[in-house]
């Protein structure tokens, strides 16, 4: 759960909810010399598990719900590696990626990908805008 600990309390989900959701998910754990340094995982939205808010239920789309790199990993491009593994993985699946993310380098990592920026959920519970990467499949891989 070392991940977790990167996020605001309010955002952090507990081992029984991350259990749950890695059931269904698409994951990509990054590693160094047998050490895990980062983390990226998707549910698809075919409405078997909770709908994010900001996002429409679509077999065609995916929530990415992590892409996190740990401190001694960070500012290295890893973040950047990571997160085109997890497009191209999806990407011949899915349609569009949904996702949140804070201001600062998470945003200009998903925008430098072809994310859009969406304005931010109403709920108060994401600190961060919606991100959505949409197009066709050949896009995603930009």
């Amino acid at each position: 759960m070392a991940f977790e600990r990167k996020y605001r309390p309010n955002l952090r989900l507990i081992l029984s909810e991350k259990r749950h959701l890695l059931k269904n998910a698409i994951a990509i754990w990054m590693f160094d010399r047998g050490k895990l340094g980062g983390e990226t995982y998707g549910i698809p939205l075919d409405g078997f598990d909770e709908i994010p808010v900001g996002c429409s239920r679509d077999p065609r789309s995916i929530y990415c719900y992590s892409t996190t790199i740990l401190g001694r990993y960070q500012r290295r491009g890893y973040g950047r590696i990571l997160k085109a593994a997890f497009i191209g993985r999806v990407a011949r699946d899915f349609y569009r990626i949904y996702g949140h993310a804070r201001p600062g380098a998470s945003q200009a990592l998903n925008q430098s990908f072809g994310a859009r920026l969406a304005p931010p959920a109403r709920t108060g519970t994401i600190p961060a805008k919606t991100i959505v990467y949409t197009s066709s499949p050949a896009h995603l891989h930009k």
